[in-house]
């Protein structure tokens, strides 16, 4: 249900206190240590985006910035003017290091980024009246870009929590849909 209509653009799990050196979130000076904040980002239809907005308050550690390719209908819940750290390092002598964040403004640029890859990028390889053309301009005009970011690194689970229940509304929404002998 949800994988067949969105996209991942971009994630990272959460990290508590790897070790600079570690193989895979290591870096930075040694003898420090690394942490993140779990997020990702997605493309996903007007309908499933809906049912994020009406799930999320259910849980507060989750940040969230929701938009269509426009811009007119875009939401969040986080302070729009307030970047949230998302990846940070701690080093001997040093001051926190923070080479990653989120912050509505940036959302807003990374957006009509995001949305032009798929005609400029991807729509460039197919024929202009192909089926395979049209399909990338109907998830440039249909989608949403959406960036959830869990904001407890130690317990690190809302995330996939949260993913899990929407996915599961959006099975039973579909499912609804082809029968009518469906329940929550």
């Amino acid at each position: 249900a949800v994988v067949s209509t969105q996209s991942t653009g971009n994630s990272q799990p959460a990290v508590n206190a790897a070790r600079s050196n570690d193989q895979t979130f290591g870096w930075g000076p040694k003898n420090g240590y690394i942490y993140q904040k779990g997020y990702i980002e997605f493309f996903a239809t007007a309908k499933d985006a809906k049912v994020i907005v009406d799930l999320i308050s259910k849980y507060p550690v989750l940040s969230y910035t929701i938009s269509d390719k426009a811009g007119n209908d875009c939401y969040t819940n986080h302070q729009k003017n307030t970047p949230v750290a998302l990846t940070w390092g701690v080093f001997p002598g040093r001051e926190i290091i923070q080479p990653t964040i989120a912050d509505y403004k940036t959302f807003l640029i990374w957006k009509d980024e995001a949305f032009a890859l798929w005609e400029q990028k991807w729509g460039c390889i197919y024929d202009e009246e192909s089926q395979s053309r049209q399909t990338l301009r109907d998830i440039v005009d249909d989608m949403y870009l959406i960036c959830l970011v869990d904001n407890d690194f130690v317990e690190a689970t809302s995330l996939w929590e949260f993913l899990d229940e929407v996915i599961c509304h959006i099975d039973l929404r579909e499912e609804a849909a082809r029968s009518t002998d469906v329940s929550c």
